[in-house]
């Protein structure tokens, strides 16, 4: 009897000591933790920790690419580790391709990017940095950035993106007319970006765009000529009908 008693209260100091010392450490719920609570540095350094103690926790690498990506930094090896790691999962597509956008590598991002959006039409979030790898590879065009602002994401620097690219394709060589029809598609565009915008950076690039449409409204006249319809058309990589031989 004595020795019953002897080994239960063995067994609850054990237990109390336990108790004490409190549950076992676990850094990816730290991760998790500190990711919602928008503290991307502390995230990172939990999702190491957890990466150590189990280097192929792809749930890990996961969160540590992300939270590189919020921090600004290179997130390139944690990325393609997760992939390795997680080759079928689409969220390693999507982390893959915006790492490779974010260190530059748009002709790497832009296949990545497009297979994981393709895989899943409902992931918006990706429409904006696909268009804008599309862009940097020279594949981009103002209906993409357009189609981002319809679906409802990154709305001000998605109709900023697509006013800029329109300005661009206008060229020196643009018509009064091809000026005058263009502007005033796009002015309605920048009224709605600046509805939507919440930085002073997007503020910045949306008045900048507006001052370049301020430009081109001061420099349309003259008349408008064969000539310069088939510079426009050319500008534009298309081609003006040729008139026909004079009899």
């Amino acid at each position: 009897m004595r020795r019953r008693l002897a080994i239960l209260a063995s067994l609850a100091l054990m237990a109390a000591a336990c108790s004490e010392e409190g549950p076992p450490a676990d850094p990816y719920a730290d991760g998790v933790r500190a990711a919602r609570a928008a503290d991307p540095s502390a995230a990172a350094e939990a999702y190491r920790a957890a990466i150590e103690a189990s280097p192929r926790d792809d749930r890990a690498w996961a969160g540590l690419t992300r939270a590189q990506l919020r921090l600004g930094v290179d997130a390139t090896e944690s990325a393609r580790r997760l992939s390795a790691l997680a080759p079928g999962s689409n969220d390693a597509r999507e982390l893959l391709g915006l790492a490779l956008l974010a260190s530059g590598d748009a002709e790497g991002a832009r296949p990545a990017l497009e297979r994981a959006y393709a895989t899943d039409p409902r992931r918006h979030r990706l429409c904006f940095p696909l268009a804008r790898a599309r862009e940097r590879t020279g594949r981009g065009t103002p209906l993409h950035y357009r189609r981002c602002a319809d679906r409802g994401v990154d709305v001000a620097p998605s109709l900023v993106a697509a006013t800029r690219l329109s300005l661009d394709r206008l060229g020196d060589a643009a018509t009064p007319h091809a000026v005058s029809v263009t502007l005033a598609r796009l002015a309605p565009d920048l009224d709605r970006a600046e509805q939507a915008a919440t930085t002073d950076q997007v503020r910045q690039a949306i008045a900048a765009q507006r001052s370049r449409i301020a430009r081109l409204r001061a420099g349309v006249g003259g008349p408008v000529t064969l000539d310069a319809v088939r510079a426009q058309a050319a500008a534009l990589g298309a081609s003006a009908p040729a008139c026909p031989p004079a009899r």
